[in-house]
């Protein structure tokens, strides 16, 4: 049976090289000098949906819902949905995504974890789990609000060497342990004993419950000690003991948003629940208005947007665009514009302007405004 590796697919440091670690790693790799870094994984995706749950929720099953076909990891997500039961706390997606996270076999673990450790600048792009990621945070929340928020000591096993980069570290992905200190197969090479507070106990709904998984999330902070005194880990070469010291999140602060080729016909109402929105992309769509409730994103710099208003509604007008926008680039392009919205010489903080595959002629220099440094397409 294969066992996913306690280095949790960790993506290593060698030299300009990435390497990631299985079992079945070829061996002679192992003997060049790979370390592990433990430290804060500044790429990876942490978000904690702490202000916008229900809201993210709805966006995130809009938009990705492919990601459960075929296309994504759909095949095994329907595969597990059989071995489920109803659960007084967790909602059958939440069971499910614990069953294709813990499967050994399926291979989602792996390509999972390095995604979400690299992954921050990838998400609402290219990064395919976005749901995953959510029904793995949200189960973990709701276990720890039933557990009344208890902290847990677990154990992690490696069979690769990790350095200690930092005095506080973040797993950076999901990270697998267990309530008992001899899952020797992970290896003997460097353990951690670790107090979480965010992580959550997740046997009973594991794939593989005789492991006594403890899941911890990617934006748990640890305090780091090295030690050679643990006596239930006597057997492993390096001992790291780690204690909870909160929480990091750079996601989750709605800075980024990605509603492109969604069909939509009206801005989403929770897309004014981000006032920290700074990246609005609602391209090729069908939306023919701006709603006012968008008017609480004050930090937005960038807009894609097909600003139909501009040339069919009188009442939208440079305030609107300069005032609530603090825009630096603003994307105008496949709008059938016959001439140039000269609302926008106003806006002061603009500097890229995106006209492409508009209908307008002549531009005069005049009309653009001497703070646009840049301007495609006319």
């Amino acid at each position: 049976m294969a066992i996913r590796s306690h280095t949790g697919s960790s993506l290593v440091h060698f030299n300009l090289t990435s390497l990631f670690f299985t079992p079945s790693f070829p061996f002679f790799l192992l003997q060049r000098s790979v370390i592990i870094p433990l430290e804060f994984h500044e790429e990876s995706i942490d978000d904690m949906y702490s202000k916008c749950k229900d809201e993210m929720a709805k966006m995130l099953f809009d938009k990705y819902s492919k990601e459960l076909t075929k296309e994504g990891y759909g095949t095994h997500w329907d595969n597990e949905k059989s071995k489920i039961k109803k659960d007084n706390i967790l909602t059958q997606q939440e069971l499910q995504a614990i069953r294709v996270y813990t499967e050994h076999e399926n291979g989602v673990y792996n390509e999972f974890s390095v995604a979400v450790r690299t992954g921050k600048n990838m998400y609402g792009t290219s990064f395919k789990f976005h749901i995953l990621y959510y029904l793995l945070a949200s189960a973990l929340q709701k276990l720890k609000i039933a557990d009344k928020n208890k902290c847990h000591t677990a154990y992690r096993r490696n069979s690769v060497p990790f350095k200690q980069m930092a005095y506080k570290m973040r797993f950076g992905s999901f990270a697998s342990s267990s309530l008992t200190h001899n899952q020797t197969t992970y290896g003997t090479e460097t353990c951690f004993k670790i107090k979480t507070c965010y992580g959550a106990v997740i046997e009973e709904y594991s794939a593989h419950p005789e492991e006594k998984e403890v899941l911890i999330p990617p934006y748990e902070i640890f305090k780091i000690i090295k030690s050679k005194d643990v006596a239930e880990l006597q057997d492993c070469k390096t001992v790291f003991v780690l204690t909870s010291d909160g929480t990091k999140t750079s996601c989750g602060k709605g800075y980024f948003l990605n509603l492109n080729s969604n069909r939509l016909k009206s801005v989403p109402e929770y897309v004014s629940r981000f006032p920290n929105l700074s990246v609005l992309l609602l391209s090729h769509n069908s939306i023919s208005d701006l709603p006012t409730q968008l008017q609480s994103l004050r930090h937005v710099s960038l807009l894609s947007f097909p600003v139909i208003c501009l040339t069919n509604h009188k009442d939208c007008s440079v305030y609107y665009f300069g005032f609530v926008f603090k825009l630096t680039e603003l994307n105008l392009g496949n709008n059938v514009l016959r001439e140039f919205p000269v609302v926008l010489k106003h806006l002061d903080s603009l500097r890229k302007l995106d006209l492409y595959r508009n209908k307008i002629d002549v531009v005069s220099p005049d009309a653009i405004g001497r703070q646009v440094w840049t301007v495609w397409g006319w």
